[in-house]
């Protein structure tokens, strides 16, 4: 095995059979739903410092928070879900935002950070060190979803501008240093904003500056594995 990345080849190889795995994973059985106690478990009046559970009255706040579910009502309001607590916000961990007092991950400061110096080094370690399902959220929490707010949609979009150029900027760098990984890397990003590249032009540059930069990187890599080739054939007429 020729490895550039000095990782293990099941973690870079895990990001292109990510949904394989999964699939492989996947229970055959779905969970079987434990039996939810009510919210407030109603307690028979006493003096004693044990409380003493009543059963009854359990087992009618149970049924009627059933009930209400399945009507669409609200157990704590006693009306219909409100909109905005159905609400997917982007300021949820993992997906970030540089709005003041909004959390960002570790994925998404590295990645602004290099953005703003252009050095993706902590970025690459950052990624080198997560697991495949890992990655594979952090990305997904980065979709540009339809609807947003005009700043977060174009803070989502100049997030996966950066993750093109850094994966750029590593394929076309002198060292081959991270190939393979970021080629796994590439393979995912494409799946996952695939069609927010396509809808975006300033992302389809970023997109053509990729292809670009790998093919003469194939070509620096059929000459480094062609000369692996030669020295492993010269050693080994040597032993023979």
């Amino acid at each position: 095995l020729i490895t550039l990345s000095l990782l293990p080849r099941s973690q870079w190889q895990s990001l292109i059979h990510l949904d394989t795995i999964k699939a492989r994973n996947k229970p055959i059985q779905p969970p079987k739903k434990p039996e939810a106690a009510p919210f407030f478990l109603p307690t028979l009046p006493g003096l004693s410092a044990t409380p003493v559970f009543d059963a009854e009255a359990a087992a009618a706040a149970a049924q009627q928070q059933q009930e209400e579910a399945e009507d669409g009502t609200d157990f704590f309001t006693g009306g219909k879900p409100s909109a905005t607590a159905s609400k997917v916000l982007r300021s949820a961990p993992g997906a970030g935002s540089s709005r003041p007092g909004q959390p960002v991950s570790e994925l998404v400061a590295q990645l602004r950070a290099g953005g703003e110096v252009g050095d993706w080094t902590s970025l690459m370690a950052v990624l080198r060190g997560m697991s495949a399902s890992a990655i594979d959220r952090e990305l997904r929490a980065m979709q540009v979803l339809g609807g947003e707010d005009e700043e977060d949609e174009a803070e989502g979009l100049r997030d996966v501008g950066l993750l093109l150029d850094a994966i750029h900027s590593q394929l076309s760098a002198t060292r081959l240093v991270n190939f393979e990984f970021c080629q796994a890397l590439l393979q995912l990003v494409l799946q996952i904003h695939g069609d927010t590249i396509m809808a975006h032009s300033s992302l389809l540059d970023a997109a053509a500056r990729v292809q670009e930069a790998l093919r003469p990187t194939w070509g620096r890599m059929d000459k480094l594995l062609q000369g692996v080739r030669c020295m492993v054939q010269f050693f080994g007429n040597l032993q023979a």
